[in-house]
């Protein structure tokens, strides 16, 4: 009977009872290689912004039955850095995707509703800009449009030319309309600033040579657009400030896409576009959802100068959160940001997850629940848990390797910029000084990994030492010496001799003149 209770629990709860430490990334790869409820996602994907990964990417899919959306909610629980996370995707290299689901109960993670977010705040304080769809943004080159009612007929060109200080319509019209879009505000051809309608009597009012392509480049994608943090930035990393510094070494430098690709300008466009329903600014195309930011400036992470962040947390997109198939998956019972921009039109629009499942448009100035985003590294495992609501995987760890040194202490020493050789962290640099015993210079080195492989060692601007990166493996170092061989200078050896001959002449000389003195005494 206490075998069958024994092998009852076992298979109940394995990771709980057996202790076995486990991969968040397998737990995904094995969900999905047994037709489980995670497949693997083909579509284009870049997390990193210093490598390409190659990586699988496995994710949570639940169909339309709400049996298999508890069933997803039975498996992806986590507590990590003492706060309850649900696991979202792996990463092409190699990591796992976290988003915030509260504090745990007694060991459990069952926080519902807006105890599943840190709080809610605006994504941004202003809404009347496609500016402040942005994640960051420059406070310094955002415009507002400003309603204009003319009091007389104006002229509008199809675009202008611009020169010494001036502006010129280019065929111009007593109205405007898909094509027409600039003006003076006038029935003048020329004036030193000029307006684009781009909605209605909306306009944006352009100068100092700029045309409409300058302003929206200004705004979402110039290499100086990440200036200032948007509201919701400042609240996530306000957030991670104080509660995450100390797990910072457990995060993978991944991208957190804030998209502001324009799919369509509608009534933006330099040479005419729509001026009515179709002129609003479209960023996300409501048929694409693919892990790929296409400019630079939007990929969000701790290396990429252009869109630096201060620490590896953002926000979900909403391509994250449509992979899930089911989207009661992610539903809180509270509305929360993602980081995907939809359009604008005189107000920008914003994704958000739904409060009752699904996915829903909100303008930034709007207050909205937060949850923050983070990116465990291919190397941490956890120590304990199934992944259930009562039973969260927990005790996480990273896994270390470790460095066996093969070195004739008779010939020389090294020296390791590193205090334990058995814990070094995968992508450490490692350094070490070799130092040859009188007698004795380095012949040669060898870096191995314990299955094999050759690494490479670099010589470092400091005299005798090294450096090399830890691998996912075991490594041995093995450094060999060679006996310094004494060189002989002929032309030393000759002077000596001569030296020596010359000492001896001379006492014989003396011995001599000395004997000479005695016989003649």
């Amino acid at each position: 009977m206490k075998k069958a209770l024994v092998l009852i629990v076992l298979l109940l709860f394995p990771f709980v009872v057996k202790g076995e430490a486990i991969s968040l990334y397998d737990v995904l790869k094995n969900e999905a290689e047994s037709n489980g409820y995670a497949r693997e996602y083909t579509g284009e994907h870049k997390d990193s912004f210093t490598v390409q990964g190659n990586d699988k990417i496995y994710h949570w899919y639940a169909n339309d039955y709400l049996s298999s959306v508890e069933d997803v909610l039975e498996k992806n629980n986590v507590i990590f850095a003492g706060f309850c996370w649900k696991i979202v995707r792996t990463t092409d290299i190699g990591g796992v995707k976290l988003i915030y689901s509260g504090i745990p109960t007694d060991g459990r993670c069952v926080s519902t509703g807006a105890n599943q977010q840190i709080g809610a705040v605006n994504f941004n304080d202003d809404n009347n800009s496609p500016a402040f769809v942005g994640y960051m943004y420059n406070p310094d080159n955002y415009v507002v449009p400003t309603q204009i009612v003319s009091s007389g007929p104006s002229k509008y060109g199809t675009n202008v030319t611009y020169s010494d200080g001036v502006y010129t319509l280019v065929s111009p019209y007593y109205s405007y309309n898909d094509a027409h879009h600039y003006t003076c505000g006038t029935g003048a051809d020329q004036c030193e600033k000029v307006y684009y309608a781009f909605y209605n009597n909306y306009f944006i009012e352009l100068n100092d040579g700029r045309n409409i392509n300058d302003v929206l480049k200004d705004m979402l994608n110039a290499d100086d657009v990440n200036k200032e943090d948007s509201t919701v930035k400042a609240a996530v990393d306000d957030w991670y400030s104080h509660n995450m510094t100390d797990y910072t070494e457990y995060l993978e430098d991944t991208i957190f896409c804030n998209d502001r690709s324009v799919y369509s300008l509608g009534g933006w466009k330099s040479d005419g576009g729509s001026i009515s329903g179709n002129a609003k600014i479209t960023f996300t195309p409501n048929h694409e959802y693919h892990l790929t930011c296409s400019n630079e400036t939007d990929q969000f992470s701790l290396s990429n100068p252009k869109a630096k962040l201060t620490y590896p947390v953002g926000l979900i997109t909403e391509a994250e959160l449509r992979l899930v198939g089911n989207p009661n998956v992610m539903k809180t019972g509270e509305y929360y940001w993602t980081s995907s921009p939809l359009w604008y039109g005189i107000v920008s629009y914003i994704s958000v997850a739904s409060a009752y499942g699904g996915y829903h448009n909100y303008a930034p100035s709007t207050e909205l629940g937060v949850r923050p985003v983070v990116s465990l590294k291919s190397n941490v495992i956890f120590n304990s848990g199934d992944g259930s609501k009562e039973h969260p995987y927990t005790n996480a760890e990273l896994l270390t390797y470790s460095i066996t040194v093969n070195n004739d202490d008779v010939k020389g020493s090294i020296d390791f910029y590193v205090e334990d050789l058995t814990k070094i962290l995968e992508g450490r640099v490692v350094k070490f000084r070799v130092s040859p015993n009188s007698g004795f210079n380095l012949d040669e080195y060898e870096l191995v990994t314990d299955d094999g492989q050759v690494l490479g060692v670099s010589k470092t601007e400091e005299e005798f030492v090294y450096e090399f990166i830890m691998p996912a493996k075991n490594v041995v170092l093995t450094i060999q010496y060679k006996e310094q061989n004494v060189e002989i200078n002929p032309l030393t050896v000759t002077g000596g001799l001569l030296l020596l001959l010359g000492v001896i002449s001379l006492s014989v000389l003396l011995l001599l003149i000395v004997g000479k003195k005695l016989a003649y005494k």
